[in-house]
């Protein structure tokens, strides 16, 4: 009785035994099991087994939502350099595919991902998220990716108003108004954030006030007070005009 018993439990235990790659022998067998490990979320499981399906099978029909599929596992994973690298290969191979669009804005989201967090880090990747999202809507303004897109350029320009703000705060606590100005002009004129923006102006108007060249700071800070939803710097802008206009 014992030994049926045995036998049952190394017949079990083979059963349940972790799979490897190398034991499919058919495209489609392999593809399936790795597809099953990636909706299980097991990401990193997935992966060996899409990679050995596209290195063996690469004329199966397979092959390349497999190669896909390594690309999805990493982001999915949170591993968002990796997935980077792999969309951006999978772009150079197949530059008509019609995953493309999905492709490019899973590349700029990798981007957006890799921002380090505060305005006054490195926004390389910023900026490299900025150009691939306003990519996706100018070359498919049609496709579902397009609108998502939208919402993450505003996310990318923030931030690089925000990092510009910094710096500029930086040359004010340093008196360097006119480095600090040359940064707050842009803000003032360009930015599409009202609180960015009034805080652009009067700091410009605080500049040249600072300058002693009130001809020059009143008309930011009047430009301040009437901004819709200028927030405090309103009535700093406000308060500053008033005191230099007393004669």
């Amino acid at each position: 009785m014992k030994w049926y018993i045995l036998i049952f439990l190394a017949l079990f235990l083979t059963a349940c035994a972790a799979k490897e790659p190398q034991d499919f022998k058919q495209d489609q067998a392999l593809y399936t099991y790795a597809m099953e490990l990636y909706e299980d979320r097991s990401y990193s499981d997935a992966i060996p087994f899409f990679e050995s399906l596209r290195n063996r099978f690469p004329q199966s029909p397979y092959a390349v939502p497999s190669e896909l599929k390594i690309a999805d596992s990493h982001f999915e994973n949170d591993d968002f350099l990796e997935a980077e690298v792999n969309y951006q290969q999978f772009r150079a191979l197949h530059p008509t595919h019609e995953k493309i669009p999905y492709v490019v804005f899973r590349i700029g989201v990798c981007h957006l991902e890799q921002i380090p967090g505060g305005p006054d880090r490195d926004q390389t990747e910023t900026e490299k998220a900025l150009r691939t999202f306003s990519e996706v809507m100018r070359l498919w303004p049609k496709s579902e990716y397009a609108k998502k897109a939208s919402t993450h350029i505003d996310k990318a320009k923030r931030k690089l108003e925000e990092r510009e703000l910094y710096v500029a705060n930086w040359y004010l606590g340093q008196d360097e108004y006119e480095a600090a100005i040359g940064r707050l002009n842009k803000l003032g004129q360009h930015s599409e954030f009202p609180e960015i923006k009034s805080e652009a102006l009067y700091k410009l108007g605080y500049a040249y006030a600072e300058m002693e060249q009130p001809e020059k700071a009143l008309p930011f800070l009047n430009e301040a007070t009437q901004l819709p939803k200028a927030g405090k710097y309103a009535k700093k802008a406000k308060d500053l005009a008033t005191k230099l206009k007393k004669p």
